[in-house]
Parts: structure tokens; sequence; C-alpha cells
């Protein structure tokens, strides 16, 4: 089945934001800052 993930999706008039996309880039940044804490909790101290 296929999928389509649109950042921002455009019409003649208007303009919308994904907030699927905002969601996913946040938890992606909170889980690359969450491993580097754990890491440096784990090995370095």
């Amino acid at each position: 089945m296929p999928y389509i993930e649109l950042k921002t999706l455009r019409t003649e008039r208007k303009s919308r934001e994904c907030y699927v996309y905002t969601i996913k880039t946040i938890t992606a940044y909170l889980m690359l800052i969450g491993g580097a804490a754990a890491t440096i909790l784990l090995f370095f101290t």
C-alpha cells in the first residue's frame, strides 16, 4: 500500500503544515539527546 507523507500542503489559497512531521522531528531530537545522555552517564561516570 503506498504511503505519502507531506511536510507542507499548498493549494491556491492556503498552505498547511503537517503536524506529524513536526512531532516526528521533535521525537527524533529528544531520542538523540536522551541516547547521548545515557551513553555519557553509563560509560563516563
